[in-house]
């Protein structure tokens, strides 16, 4: 199989999984590996908060890389700098917080999907070559994939509880609704 058709065939699986997880993810009043979903809104078109919360720590941590990318270069000075900072109304001390739990998600995450990686190689490597599928279903991908984007959903999930406990429940309510405005608004699915 030549690596246009691996692409191919790897980026279905992954739409194929995404789909099945927006659409059978947990509710937004469901318990997901013990950790309580809470949603302000009721609307079923709404993306679920381990999809928000997702967008937000993988962009607090690519801009904090890029942070310190920036100041190994002399472009920026040594003084704190948190980007999101402002525009969420966050303190300092927050600010931080946020930017720590996201890395530490972000790693979690990055293992995660070191494991998900992995079945999809095997689950690939038993495929026979595309010239003998034309026409034939492709088998469905392998359900330890579900679980592994189950326990990947909790790692973010638990990672906003945290958040939720750092900051108090004035100031994460605050937060949380600045995330559900910005991350839900920009991410929602037609």
């Amino acid at each position: 199989m030549n690596s246009r058709k691996l692409s191919a065939l790897l980026v279905l699986i992954m739409i194929t999984l995404a789909l099945f997880a927006l659409g059978n993810g947990p509710s937004s009043k469901t318990v997901s590996a013990g950790v309580p979903q809470t949603s302000a809104h009721s609307h079923t078109d709404e993306v679920p908060d381990y999809v928000a919360y997702g967008f937000l720590f993988r962009l607090v941590s690519k801009l904090s890389d890029k942070t310190r990318e920036l100041r190994s270069q002399g472009r920026i000075g040594p003084k704190d700098y948190f980007p999101l900072q402002k525009e969420a109304s966050l303190t300092q001390g927050q600010a931080r917080m946020l930017e720590a739990i996201a890395s530490v998600c972000q790693q979690e995450i990055a293992r995660q999907d070191e494991k998900a990686k992995s079945i999809v190689h095997a689950f690939r490597a038993q495929l026979p070559e595309n010239k003998q599928l034309q026409g034939k279903a492709l088998p469905p991908p392998p359900a330890e994939l579900k679980a592994l984007s189950n326990e990947r959903n909790a790692i973010v999930l638990r990672a906003r509880e945290r958040l939720r406990l750092g900051f108090g429940e004035e100031s994460f309510t605050r937060f949380d609704n600045y995330v559900k405005f910005r991350f839900r608004s920009t991410t929602m699915v037609q």
